[in-house]
């Protein structure tokens, strides 16, 4: 809520071969989007689960972003978001 005292944290860095695991996974996103889209929502899933990994997210964290979602499929960035990587 405005006003409320906002404690700012670090944002974590993930170990090198995390970092690799899930640039990997975003390629094989990528990918799948074009030619196999029936298979995003796993491979989404994925890629969700080692970003909540490198955050160090717990069952709880992790509930309040899939509820803030709602289910919602094929979140658009704007361009602007995009280009700039601010999106997400």
């Amino acid at each position: 809520m405005l006003g409320e005292d906002i404690r700012l944290s670090t944002i974590p860095t993930p170990p090198a071969n995390l970092r690799e695991r899930i640039a990997a996974a975003a390629r094989v996103c990528l990918d799948a989007a074009k030619d196999h889209p029936d298979r995003m929502p796993a491979l989404e899933g994925e890629l969700n689960t080692l970003v909540y990994q490198a955050y160090g997210l717990d069952a709880d964290d992790i509930a309040v972003i899939k509820g803030s979602i709602g289910g919602k499929k094929g979140v658009q960035l704007s361009s602007e978001e995009s280009e700039s990587g601010d999106g997400g």
